[in-house]
């Protein structure tokens, strides 16, 4: 019985979210950052059965049910505290017709059933890009501009070399009732393990299943495999491009993007009926000035229309947070924000609504402005890309040489 709806997910009951080095978390948001405690499991040490009917994960089940705010979580709080939706939620209206499984949890937070019905596993971090907003923790493109430590090793990035038990041979059987697949990365379309699982449902009857991606969209070939063929024989795909701009700053914020060959691979699924696009955006103070330019240029090329799904997802590290940057700044990019929104009446509105209010909502929920911290971040991390982001990016050159 639940006892507080407010507060329900219903990830843990259906979900694990396995990363490459083999760590297990409730889901993607629920994975660790600066000063939370996370619920986590290990894949060096225990299968994923053993994870999901561990203590941790019990305890984690009794909290939702009793209608508490478990620490792990609080990405999910933050957002829905700023009025958003967050991941919580969204999963709440996709997968309520599985709730009925709540309802076979015992009063410690314990299920008989293992059965997953959305499966989201990292494979690997390999990726060709060096995005601004991500790091080598998640991308091998970052290796050679890497100044925060040691280089990643090929060992280290790949989830079955962290496994004790091959993680295809654990994962295999829930390809059989799971609802949905997403696959994230690095970049999932390059990655023979995606190309693997694919195969193994279209030869297995599978393709009703839901496939769900974060991808760049920088190439759609790998090997033998061109992935617009496999797709084509599912049901229902679900493309979630990684997107913070267009053209030059495309470019820059995810290091390593050729925009005109992005461009023309979001164009070629048009025409699928299949496959449904959507754009998910990472919000920082490298893009909050360009939002608005990126969604015109979008609908006007034809990327995206009405029933275009547009994710507004909040950096929260502080080096590139909304939240670091300068009130007067905060100000007026509420202001513009706000001034787009009004005079905008496109088939996005829908979308803005909610994304801009949730944007400017937790960009206004605290101030971690430090000019030495951004200076430091531009000079010392960002040093290979520092004079294009101070020769195409206004404001992060404002906030450079701010007094």
């Amino acid at each position: 019985m639940i006892k507080n709806q407010e507060n329900f997910c219903i990830l843990p009951w259906i979900h694990l979210y396995a990363e490459p080095d083999g760590k297990v978390y409730p889901c993607c948001t629920a994975s660790p950052f600066d000063g939370v405690t996370p619920v986590v499991g290990d894949l060096k040490e225990n299968t994923l059965s053993e994870v999901y009917h561990s203590d941790q994960w019990n305890k984690l089940r009794k909290q939702m049910m009793n209608g508490e705010r478990a620490e792990a979580c609080t990405r999910c709080w933050q957002f829905d505290d700023a009025g958003g939706s967050s991941y919580r939620q969204h999963n709440n209206r996709v997968f309520e017709k599985f709730r009925h499984i709540v309802d076979e949890t015992h009063d410690d937070g314990s299920i008989d059933d293992f059965h997953f019905k959305f499966i989201n596993l990292r494979d690997s971090i390999e990726c060709n890009f060096a995005c601004l907003t991500c790091g080598p923790m998640w991308s091998t493109g970052w290796n050679k501009y890497n100044r925060i430590g040691k280089q990643i090793t090929k060992g280290k990035t790949h989830l079955n070399d962290n496994s004790k038990v091959p993680i295809w041979d654990q994962v295999k059987e829930h390809l059989h009732t799971a609802d949905s697949i997403y696959f994230t990365g690095g970049e999932p379309l390059m990655m023979p393990e995606h190309y693997k699982t694919l195969d193994y449902m279209i030869q297995n009857g599978l393709t009703d299943t839901r496939l769900i991606y974060n991808t760049n969209m920088s190439n759609l070939n790998l090997q033998k495999y061109n992935v617009l063929d496999k797709w084509k024989m599912f049901d229902r795909v679900e493309v979630g491009a990684s997107i913070d701009a267009v053209g030059k700053r495309a470019e820059i914020i995810r290091w390593g993007t050729k925009w005109d060959e992005v461009e023309a691979n979001l164009l070629s699924l048009k025409g699928y009926d299949n496959i449904h696009l959507g754009v998910d955006s990472v919000i920082s103070l490298l893009n909050i000035d360009h939002v608005p330019t990126m969604q015109r240029h979008l609908e006007k090329v034809g990327i995206v229309d009405g029933s275009t799904i547009m994710s507004y997802n909040i950096a929260f590290g502080p080096d590139i947070s909304i939240t670091s940057l300068p009130d007067e700044i905060k100000q007026r990019m509420e202001l513009y924000l706000l001034d787009h929104f009004n005079k905008y009446e496109g088939p996005l509105k829908h979308h803005m609504k909610w994304g801009y209010k949730q944007v400017i909502n937790f960009m206004k929920e605290k101030n971690t402005w430090n000019r030495d911290q951004f200076k430091h971040l531009i000079n010392y991390r960002y040093y290979f890309a520092k004079d294009d982001l101070l020769e195409h990016l206004p404001l992060v050159k404002e906030m450079y040489e701010h007094e």
